[in-house]
């Protein structure tokens, strides 16, 4: 028990010890307690000492077990010893100990290493005597795919692959993860006409996603028809995913219909739901519909997010109905909605764009108070605005403190500070004195001396006018 314990405890020189002491005193340690011994020492890089102890066995007549061969294993494993791990899988049976599909797994740890071969060879050595798992496929196998061995896959016996598509999964799962959706599509046509194998609804759900990730559309919207003329009722994450399509793509009067559609399937719209169909109205200017659909929505049991609101707020600043866009703003925070520094830059911007600078900078420094960390957007965009009304001088400002931060202005940021700075000087012509300029072209030179064929074209343009 004790030396289970100093084991556990990764306590490896009170382990060994407890061991001496044990056999000092003729008492014979078993095969569980050197078992416990042989992995903490290869957990603790003790390579030599493990085996040793392996070694050890024999004199005091053990015979090795599974969990001891097992340990071996992958600690051979891990120091990318294959030869060495085959050699010891062939003794296993030699000495009366049987086999089991762990050993199988540990060569699906491989291809997580990017040790595809290794794994390769492992797994066909260990097959001669040993038939793998499903566990052990749906490991290796997405390893194999992700390296780009689609073919090596389909070289392994039709037998292997069981006749549902637990092993179909993990592989369109990785090949969609990696932008191969056409492959994977491939592999899912093969599997379910030579192997025979049923489709479920989430073979189908992986592959819609992974076509619109690689904007494979009408692939996508393909399937999406075929998974439901064989039978299969779409779920709301499905739904959702086609529903951002849509959005995205600005056909918003189709997203009303594959709504309704879903809702006539008995499929529960979620938040994520209502507020892509927020979004797509907003997009298509409706605005009074979509503060129709907010009010039917919260009437019920609906949680807004800021998800919810940023669309909307975003929509009225727009229109110019800044009181409407502050009172959806003031109403998200009593329903207990904490914004982020998305929603704040959606405001700064707007009353900013609409000529109350004022209130825009109340808000960045409202956020600020809240805890929440302006971005270089709401920096951008507070510069912007200044700049446009010709508050350089805060718009320097906050030009400075985006710079000691420590987020890095971007090309965008320098081009504001820029065009802002220019059209005080373009002024300056027509009434600024001498020292006027003088100085706003060093407050030029210290703002913008890092972007420097800018600051050249720039110079240029002040002193050759």
């Amino acid at each position: 028990m004790m030396m289970n314990c100093y084991s556990k405890e990764g306590k490896i020189d009170e382990a060994i010890q407890l061991f001496s002491e044990m056999i000092e005193r003729g008492c014979d340690p078993d095969v569980v307690n050197i078992n416990s011994l042989i992995d903490t020492l290869y957990k603790a890089d003790q390579v030599d000492e493990a085996w040793a102890m392996f070694c050890r066995m024999t004199e005091m007549k053990l015979p090795p077990t599974v969990v001891t061969f097992n340990t071996l294993l992958a600690g051979l494993g891990r120091e990318g010893k294959v030869q060495e791990a085959v050699e010891l899988f062939e003794s296993i049976t030699a000495q009366g100990c049987h086999p089991n599909t762990i050993y199988l797994q540990y060569t699906s740890r491989l291809p997580l290493e990017n040790r595809v071969n290794d794994a390769f060879l492992f797994f066909h050595q260990m097959r001669k005597m040993l038939y793998p798992d499903n566990i052990t496929l749906c490991t290796l196998l997405p390893g194999v795919v992700k390296d780009g061995r689609i073919e090596d896959a389909f070289k392994m016996p039709t037998a292997l692959f069981t006749r549902n598509d637990s092993v179909l999964i993990p592989l369109i799962k990785v090949m969609c993860k990696h932008k191969q959706a056409l492959d994977a599509h491939e592999l899912f046509v093969k599997f379910t006409g030579s192997f025979g194998i049923q489709p479920t609804l989430e073979a189908y759900y992986v592959l819609i996603e992974g076509f619109l990730d690689v904007h494979l559309t009408e692939m996508a919207w393909g399937l999406f028809k075929e998974m439901k003329t064989v039978g299969f009722a779409p779920d709301v994450f499905t739904y959702n995913f086609l529903f951002d399509d849509l959005g995205k793509s600005g056909r918003v009067d189709e997203i009303f219909e594959l709504y309704e559609e879903m809702l006539s399937r008995g499929c529960k719209p979620n938040t994520i739901t209502h507020n892509i169909v927020i979004d797509g109205l907003v997009k298509s200017n409706r605005i009074e519909k979509t503060v129709d659909l907010y009010y039917d929505l919260i009437s019920g049991d609906f949680n807004p997010t800021p998800c919810t609101y940023g669309p909307l707020i975003d929509g009225l600043l727009k229109l110019g109905n800044l009181d409407e866009a502050r009172s959806f703003f003031d109403e998200m925070l009593d329903y207990g909605c904490k914004p982020n520094c998305a929603i704040y830059n959606i405001l700064i911007n707007g009353f900013g764009k609409g000529g109350d600078v004022e209130t825009a900078c109340e808000l960045f420094n409202r956020m600020v108070k809240e805890g929440i960390r302006p971005d270089l957007k709401s920096y951008t965009i507070l510069v912007d605005c200044l700049c446009m009304v010709g508050k350089v001088d805060d718009a320097v400002h906050y030009f400075e403190e985006l710079k000691s931060t420590g987020i890095d202005p971007d090309l965008i940021s320098y081009n504001l500070m820029i065009n802002g700075m220019l059209g005080l000087i373009v002024l300056d012509h027509f009434g600024c004195d001498s020292v006027g300029l003088v100085t706003l072209a060093m407050l030029v030179v210290r703002l913008l001396l890092p972007c420097s064929k800018r600051f050249q074209r720039l110079w240029s343009e002040i002193f050759e006018s």
